[in-house]
């Protein structure tokens, strides 16, 4: 029996959960909470690995840049943080929690964010209050929310990563669809993110149309910009991936990706090891890694830049490591999503004077 026929009467049990939730929204048994700022959701149907806090680091830049007048501020739920409750993570001057206190995505926000807040908040509501009450926001993005509709939003994005594989196309447990792929049609915006080729793009941009064809949809992926050296923060050019052997250690929700980066730039993975999405490399893991990487010829240690904000303090490991770093870019549409924040912010507020 395959794991579809296994696992099919979970995933209908909790595609009806879900349904019956949101027609409870729709409906409005269930209250949302609607905010004075102005809320931008950025999320997805599919648990992990679409893309979000690099997009979401992306547009946080683009936000500020267009609108210097309405100060913003990141929300996100932190998971796996070893903290609970509303905390900040990140004031306007300097990073506050920990990486395990903040959870590994805020964190990553906070770094590449400076001067922006970070908030993470079980409950995105509580964030919300926090971030106009103590840093007078008035534009608030909620990380990975679109699931958490207690909270009204201007703007929902949702992304989809088009290099998923096919089974990702199902319920949880089956796949790792979180909602049904009807819930598209609460979608104001489609970030698909990865690079198909013509056929597949097509494919995916048919199967939205079938749940909301109104929906504007654009195109961006993650690319490789440099290496970094978490410890001395030294940075190198991609360059020098070319030909080494290198061993690959990573805890992200598709790490085929990540070694798929590494070889198009040139590097020659001689070992590897995955961990759980989120997961903590341990300073033993780190040691027992090294041993191996050096037994296989490797010459460094390449990890995400997710994975360096976890790194141990002390790093006991005598091959050199190295954080490949990405960056957001837009393949197509860029304009029209930059079009569409500024109408819907300037509207809102001109709305409330």
């Amino acid at each position: 029996m395959n794991k579809w026929s296994l696992s099919a009467p979970l995933s209908l049990a909790y595609g009806g959960i879900i349904q019956l939730r949101n027609i409870a929204y729709d409906l409005h048994y269930l209250k949302s909470y609607k905010a004075d700022s102005f809320v931008i959701s950025i999320g997805n149907i599919s648990a992990g690995g679409s893309g979000k806090t690099p997009v979401t680091i992306d547009l946080l830049k683009r936000i500020n840049k267009i609108f210097p007048q309405y100060p913003s501020t990141v929300i996100s739920r932190g998971f796996g943080r070893t903290s609970s409750g509303v905390q900040i993570v990140a004031d306007r001057e300097s990073i506050i929690l920990d990486v395990d206190a903040g959870g590994d995505e805020p964190h990553l926000i906070a770094k590449e964010s400076p001067g922006t807040p970070v908030i993470v908040a079980e409950h995105r509501i509580d964030g919300v209050r926090l971030a106009e009450k103590q840093f007078a926001a008035r534009i608030v993005v909620l990380d990975d929310a679109f699931q958490h509709r207690s909270l009204l939003r201007d703007l929902d994005i949702v992304l989809l990563n088009e290099s998923a594989p096919a089974w990702t196309w199902q319920l949880l447990p089956s796949g790792r669809m979180r909602e049904p792929a009807s819930s598209l049609e609460r979608a104001d915006l489609m970030i698909c993110t990865g690079i198909p080729n013509r056929a597949m793009k097509e494919k995916i941009i048919n199967w939205i149309c079938k749940y909301n064809d109104s929906v504007p949809v654009i195109h961006g992926c993650l690319s490789p910009a440099e290496l970094s050296s978490p410890d001395s923060g030294e940075r190198m050019p991609l360059a020098t991936l070319e030909g080494l052997p290198v061993a690959a250690l990573c805890g992200i929700a598709f790490p085929e990706r990540f070694f798929r980066m590494l070889r198009k730039l040139g590097a020659n993975i001689v070992a590897q090891k995955m961990l759980p999405d989120h997961a903590r490399i341990t300073g033993q893991q780190l040691i027992t890694f090294n041993e191996s990487a050096k037994k296989a010829g490797a010459e460094a240690i390449l990890i995400t830049a997710k994975d360096a904000v976890k790194l141990p303090l002390l790093l006991d490991a005598s091959l050199p490591i190295w954080s490949l770093e990405t960056k957001w870019k837009w393949l197509e549409g860029l304009e029209l999503l930059e079009q569409i924040i500024k109408s819907r912010v300037e509207a809102h507020y001109s709305f409330k004077s």
